[in-house]
């Protein structure tokens, strides 16, 4: 009997499941991006990735994150792959996920451009950003400073970069305090997270039926 009380508990209590890719539903900029076509959206359409439906919603880690291309000045690419602002002081991007999550990693393809053949604005990638979290209740809290890596150098495709975030309880996701890496704009590429979907607290109602579950076993013994 014992064994059952255990397992109805675990049951309502936890859930044990394996993580995934979040790509935010949508995301808010607020201060002065650079033409329409830049806007903070393009950070989570897919644009510019090596295969976008490897990191879709729930879709499952892949064992390589897609590369993504790198701008270039003379075309269209920097103007459909990139949010980018020209003035960033005291200017924060939200990601709604749409759903609780409970986080693990920040998937991110930072900013690169080449101009007249030169990778020179790579410097215009983010550089440190803090981070806040929010559940529905869009209180934020747990502000965490992180360090980005500038994107690398050249004309060919690069690679993601994962850092690591253990946050609990997570629908929204603000970075504010940014700085790049020395240029005179200010952007990112595109964004991702990974983690697996929140388990709510048991409630009241649900722990008190347990109990009375224990105790008709335990009087039928």
């Amino acid at each position: 009997m014992k064994i059952t009380i255990l397992m109805l508990s675990g049951a309502l209590i936890s859930s044990v499941s394996a993580a995934v890719v979040i790509n935010p539903i949508s995301v808010t900029a607020t201060g002065t991006i650079d033409f329409s076509a830049d806007g903070f959206d393009r950070t989570i359409d897919g644009s510019g990735l090596s295969d976008s439906t490897l990191v879709e919603t729930g879709d499952a880690l892949p064992g390589t994150y897609p590369t993504h291309e790198v701008g270039n000045n003379a075309g269209p690419a920097v103007q459909t792959v990139s949010g980018r602002y020209s003035s960033w002081a005291g200017q924060t991007v939200t990601y709604d996920l749409g759903a609780v999550y409970d986080l693990e990693d920040l998937v991110f393809w930072n900013y690169t451009e080449i101009y007249n053949g030169d990778d020179q604005y790579r410097n215009r990638g983010l550089a440190s950003a803090t981070l806040s979290f929010a559940g529905d209740d869009l209180v934020f809290g747990s502000d965490t400073a992180f360090n980005f890596a500038e994107a690398s150098a050249g004309s060919a495709p690069f690679n993601a970069e994962v850092l690591n975030i253990t946050e609990n309880g997570v629908r929204y996701i603000q970075f504010s305090n940014m700085t790049n890496h020395g240029g005179n704009r200010l952007g990112w590429y595109e964004v991702r997270f990974t983690g697996t979907a929140a388990v709510p607290e048991p409630s009241s109602a649900a722990l008190i039926g347990l109990a009375g579950i224990g105790l008709a076993l335990r009087r039928r013994r």
